[in-house]
């Protein structure tokens, strides 16, 4: 039992994806030198202030309505205009949540942040001082992600307002189907609400399960990067391997479904094209949705979440490792 209980401790990521999600206020203890990892200007594109001023209830009423007709258009009676993959898919670069355009900010951002002290020669004052190479590389890091928030707040907006669409359509056609199933079946009406609360508690459930399946993602992709940088004799060097590695992190989590939809029996994926787009957009949690029955895709969830937690601790030691090499 003791053994089982340091093995959990060992893989508990929680700490990890606590310290390092950047769109959440940094902790009050924080270390100073976190404040000297800034954004370079030459990096990453800017873009007009007009975007985030734009009200979060537009943004919302535009997404949803795109959003119900990319549904639209897979029925049949969906009009010619709407047939057309490319042209409905197309604004998902805009409004899709999707990690992908992440992969390249999050290596340009972390790539330098200790690669610079190595090559300037103040790897070693760092060293020195009373804190843990592990209490180093998380200060920097949540410096570099805080002023990249800051940098691409209009990016982050947007895609906002583009997971809170998704999570209302999803959301309400989860309810109105399971309402309309509910009241199709002759029970009293007891049953009725009891089955109607039970609904609303698994979409919460659901929603809930797909924003951490996100976050933790993205944390993945983050120590990722971490990790293949901090290693790294030069910025040069750095900022390729981690751009490589959280492309890479990004890419294994979409392999991961496809495979899992790839051992289904046949027939029971219907839509494999529709599918993919989806998980290249929101991620496998939501193919999952879409294809599988609720069992496989709570096991699959479950041994996907283990599995991320596993990489992020093991990777995260990757790179407190790196960053200790003068």
């Amino acid at each position: 039992m003791r053994k089982a209980r340091e093995w959990l401790r060992a893989i508990n990521s929680w700490d990890v994806l606590r310290g390092l999600f950047p769109w959440q206020e940094p902790p009050a203890s924080r270390l100073p030198l976190a404040r000297r990892e800034k954004v370079g200007s030459l990096a990453l594109a800017r873009i007009s202030a007009i975007v985030p001023r734009i009200p979060g209830v537009v943004w919302v009423l535009v997404v949803g309505l795109y959003v119900g007709a990319v549904l639209y258009s897979r029925s049949t009676q969906a009009p010619v205009c709407l047939s057309a993959p490319l042209l409905l898919l197309a604004p998902l670069a805009l409004f899709a949540p999707s990690l992908l355009v992440w992969a390249l900010p999050l290596g340009l951002t972390l790539a330098p942040i200790i690669a610079r002290e190595r090559e300037g020669g103040t790897l070693e004052v760092l060293r020195a001082t009373p804190y843990s190479t592990e209490e180093i590389l998380l200060a920097k890091a949540q410096g570099a992600l805080r002023s990249l928030r800051d940098r691409l707040w209009w990016l982050w907006y947007v895609q906002v307002q583009g997971l809170i669409a998704s999570l209302l359509i999803g959301s309400g056609i989860a309810l109105v189907s399971g309402a309309l199933r509910v009241s199709s079946q002759e029970w009293g009406s007891s049953t009725q609400n009891l089955l109607c609360v039970g609904t609303i508690g698994l979409v919460l459930a659901v929603a809930g399960g797909y924003l951490f399946d996100r976050v933790q993602q993205l944390v993945l992709m983050i120590v990722a990067a971490l990790a293949a940088s901090t290693p790294s004799s030069s910025v040069r060097e750095a900022a390729t391997a981690a751009v490589t590695a959280s492309l890479l992190a990004w890419g294994m989590d979409i392999m991961v479904g496809v495979g899992v939809l790839a051992i289904q029996p046949v027939g029971e994926v219907r839509d494999v094209g529709f599918s993919l787009v989806t998980m290249i957009v929101l991620g496998p949690f939501a193919g999952y949705l879409l294809e599988l029955n609720p069992g496989v895709i709570l096991a699959a969830v479950l041994v996907t979440f283990l599995a991320r937690s596993i990489a992020i601790r093991q990777l995260w030691g990757v790179a407190v490792r790196g960053a200790e090499k003068l």
